[in-house]
């Protein structure tokens, strides 16, 4: 377990302190990202967007998760309290669901959550 709460801690404080080069690292260079608000995108063009939405965000991780028939699987719960660029903030529940490649690297992303608020907020 140890390793997939490693990937989880670095990715979420990465996350939290807006760092699009420390998320990155984590990614593999082809890593794809999917998620209810920004859809099915590129990691790096996904963090991109996702931090030029966001004035400030902090985690909190609830729970990590490894597959019992894939090592390279692992999904992690946690709140995400979002602050938008806008001024806006919102608060949810989020599961992510990581593949990692042979190098350990995120290669696939999913990201579970109810997004209608976000949505809204983030309509042009």
């Amino acid at each position: 377990m140890g390793a997939a709460r490693d990937i989880a801690e670095a990715y979420l404080a990465a996350l939290a302190a807006g760092d699009l080069d420390g998320l990155l690292s984590l990614f593999a260079a082809d890593a794809t990202v999917v998620s209810p608000v920004y859809g099915t995108r590129p990691a790096r063009d996904f963090f991109s967007d996702l931090l030029a939405d966001t004035r400030a965000s902090s985690v909190t991780l609830r729970d990590v998760f490894s597959s019992a028939d894939d090592p390279t699987k692992l999904a992690f719960a946690f709140r995400y309290d979002w602050d938008l660029a806008a001024g806006d903030r919102v608060s949810f529940l989020v599961v992510d669901i990581m593949t990692l490649d042979a190098a350990g690297r995120i290669a696939r992303l999913e990201i579970v959550y109810d997004a209608s608020e976000a949505k809204a907020l983030l309509a042009p």
